[in-house]
């Protein structure tokens, strides 16, 4: 971190340690979570003692609480309570606001369009949502209700804890703190951001990969998170919504 190709400007010492202890931290609980986030291990765990609908209802429960646990709670904790830093400074503030309600505006209003072409794609609608106890016909007739219970659990406790530690947290003491150069921060939460897909569809990993420049440039320059993180809900809820209807036969 050292080097002039990483820096952006002179890090000070302990913004340079700072730094290093949250790139640390951050790839730790990347690793986690790509051991014990999955339905495989979920299933190795639990499958033997649940029926398919059971797994299928259990199966995002879990998901998201331990996206809440390793993304949100552990690195907030950590940060604020050992670190001595504000939730500000890992990017939960208003920042640049008047470009980010313009690029949220912006956002909001691809957000139907994008998901309805996402439900055209038929592997998108056999892996979305995740919540299929609900949805889908082969588990029983559709509950409304339940699926949108779990939608608002799917953006209280899935999304904001993503977009808190891959867009939050893993980028902006990097760039604040440890003076890194925002094109290596960028890549690297792309990298990060790209591991955690790895069981998605094809079309979804393109998705990522773009995203990954499409939303990690933007919370730089707006030096907040949270922008991105509303259009990024809008969008895979709008997906599921999309891929419901399709399940029903209405797309």
């Amino acid at each position: 971190m050292h080097g002039t190709v990483l820096l952006s400007t002179q890090a000070t010492p302990e913004g340079i340690a700072l730094a290093r202890r949250v790139f640390l931290l951050s790839v730790l609980l990347t690793c986690v979570y790509l051991l014990v986030g999955f339905k495989w291990f979920f299933t190795a765990c639990f499958g033997a003692a649940l029926t398919a609908w059971q797994l299928a209802f259990g199966w995002p429960i879990y998901r998201y609480c331990v996206a809440a646990c390793l993304l949100f709670f552990v690195p907030r904790y950590v940060s604020t309570k050992r670190w001595g830093l504000k939730v500000g400074d890992l990017g939960w503030r208003r920042g640049n606001a008047r470009l980010g309600y313009l690029l949220t505006a912006i956002g909001l209003a691809i957000a139907a369009p994008a998901g309805f072409v996402a439900a055209g794609d038929a592997s998108m609608v056999a892996f979305y949502p995740l919540e299929r106890a609900f949805v889908d016909p082969a588990y029983g007739e559709l509950n409304v209700g339940g699926f949108i219970v779990m939608t608002i659990m799917y953006v209280i406790i899935y999304y904001i804890p993503y977009e808190f530690f891959f867009r939050g947290f893993s980028m902006i003491p990097l760039v604040e703190q440890g003076k890194i150069r925002g094109t290596w921060v960028v890549l690297y939460t792309l990298a990060i951001t790209m591991a955690v897909h790895w069981d998605v569809p094809i079309t979804e990993l393109a998705g990522v990969f773009a995203v990954g420049f499409i939303f990690g440039i933007p919370t730089i320059k707006l030096q907040s998170f949270r922008y991105v993180l509303i259009i990024h809900a809008a969008i895979g809820v709008m997906t599921n919504i999309a891929c419901v209807l399709a399940l029903q036969g209405i797309l």
